[in-house]
């Protein structure tokens, strides 16, 4: 179970150089991506508005001609960033130089459009808002407060022409308003610096926004590095001390088998009782240094260290499926593994650490059942995966210990008073082991009725030479 630390920020009016959001490139591709597709529904709207203007057919009377040039000019572009999207040429291409040449086309196909709707007749210079938004959110502050300034500059630019003269004023509904405006210096210049106003302060406000976030986001990976490192360092002391335990403990185990088979001399029938005790404390205390230093050194493998081979998941489970039953014997508790169904069960395998696997949880579902219980273990294959059931009916999990059973030494209260010997790691050893598989695990549990657990393994391919890459959750 991943805890996010928690991350505050001071409030800056700027954001800071080395705190520039870092974009990663599948994420970009995908926001460019989606940027295409809007603006191919653009396209289409132009499409059908200068048709439609074309053949008088709206209310009002905006010029089809400019309509279809702004329109054109939007499908050429996004004709151009669809080709470099889908094609390899992308890699070649820096993220943020790539967005900026879509925000450059975009002002321009709608300065276009802010003239032929009449410029002040229509809201459509808040179309620019949503690019310097996303410029602010992508870009660092410099490059993202000069495109606001440019976004500006290209909305109040038809105004500014047809004031000089180098445009002729068009209205689509037939008032004077975008005439008296443009006549008068004062009232050209006021609209251009209300616009310039409008944008930089979205700018701000966002900018700050986004610095916060970019600072908790640093902050956050620190702290997840730093918590990687204390993780590494436990890891390597607990090996370190449980190394070191061990070979003691194995010569105090020698001592007392001897005392206890009678090498030293007959024993006292009280003091062989004692001496058995002690024996049977070794062992426990053995068993759990083996799980420590099993654990530890899962933690420390990657993938990339993995010796995989291709194996019959089914076969393998059948040969786990007898030891479990045989352990079973003295409580009398059954264990029934369904028939071999059809489907492919072939699965990329860790030698010994699968086997550890399924006998971890063969043994937990044994073990915590009640004397003269059931355990029934499937196995299916669909297209998903190949599922591992394996289902008790036995003491159970309380509800609120459901999600607590892959941490390590943790132990519920009624398994601790069922088996007060175990070591709480057995579940922690699975979710390693199938981290190392590419599974997922999911437990369910009922108190007192029983406990099922899910494993999922992907197919085994041959052509990748091992599984499919499906990413592994633990629940």
């Amino acid at each position: 179970m991943l805890v996010g630390p928690r991350a505050t920020t001071g409030f800056r009016w700027w954001t800071p150089r080395e705190a520039k959001v870092q974009i990663r490139r599948n994420e970009v591709q995908a926001r460019l991506g989606w940027a295409v597709v809007v603006r191919w529904c653009f396209v289409a709207i132009g499409v059908v508005g200068s048709a439609t203007a074309a053949l008088e057919g709206l209310p009002v009377h905006p010029r089809a001609d400019l309509l279809l040039l702004s329109t054109g000019l939007l499908a050429l572009s996004n004709t151009l960033f669809h080709l470099i999207l889908s094609g390899a040429f992308f890699a070649s291409v820096a993220p943020r130089r790539f967005l900026i040449a879509q925000a450059l086309g975009d002002f321009l196909a709608l300065s276009i459009l802010s003239y032929a709707l009449g410029v002040v007749e229509t809201p459509v210079t808040v179309l620019f808002l949503p690019q310097v938004l996303l410029l602010t959110l992508l870009l660092n502050w410099r490059v993202s407060l000069t495109m606001s300034v440019v976004a500006a500059a290209m909305a109040s630019m038809p105004l500014v022409l047809v004031h000089f003269g180098v445009l002729e004023v068009v209205s689509i509904f037939g008032s004077n308003l975008p005439h008296r405006l443009s006549s008068s210096g004062v009232l050209t210049t006021g609209f251009g610096l209300s616009i310039l106003a409008c944008f930089t302060t979205s700018w701000y406000l966002v900018s700050q926004v986004s610095n916060g976030l970019v600072l908790r986001e640093k902050r956050l990976e620190q702290d997840h590095e730093r918590l990687e490192q204390v993780n590494r360092t436990k890891t390597m002391a607990t090996l370190h001390a449980t190394h070191e335990l061990k070979a003691p403990l194995a010569a105090i185990k020698s001592y007392v088998y001897t005392l206890r088979d009678g090498y030293t001399g007959a024993l006292p029938p009280a003091a062989r009782r004692v001496i058995g005790r002690i024996g049977d404390r070794c062992d426990v205390l053995t068993r759990r240094i083996t799980s420590i230093i099993h654990l530890s050194n899962l933690e420390t493998l990657s993938h990339d260290q993995l010796n995989l081979r291709e194996a019959d998941l089914y076969e393998v489970l059948q040969s786990e499926c007898e030891e479990a039953a045989h352990r079973g014997q003295p409580r009398k508790v059954k264990l029934q593994l369904a028939p071999r169904c059809k489907g492919s069960f072939n699965i990329a395998m860790v030698d010994g650490e699968l086997q550890s696997l399924l006998a971890n949880l063969l043994d937990n579902a044994v073990e915590y059942s009640h004397p003269e219980g059931d355990v029934q273990v499937e196995l299916h294959s669909d297209s998903v995966g190949i599922h591992l059931k394996i289902t008790d009916h036995g003491i159970g999990i309380p509800h609120g210990n459901v999600a607590r059973v892959f941490i390590e030494h943790f132990r519920s209260d009624n398994a601790v008073a069922h088996k007060p010997n175990g070591s709480g790691l057995g579940m922690a050893i699975v979710r390693e082991i199938a981290r190392l598989h590419h599974a997922e695990v999911h437990v369910a549990s009922v108190l007192n009725e029983g406990t099922e657990v899910t494993v999922t393994f992907p197919h085994y391919h041959p052509e990748r030479g091992g599984p499919d890459g499906t990413h592994t959750h633990h629940r």
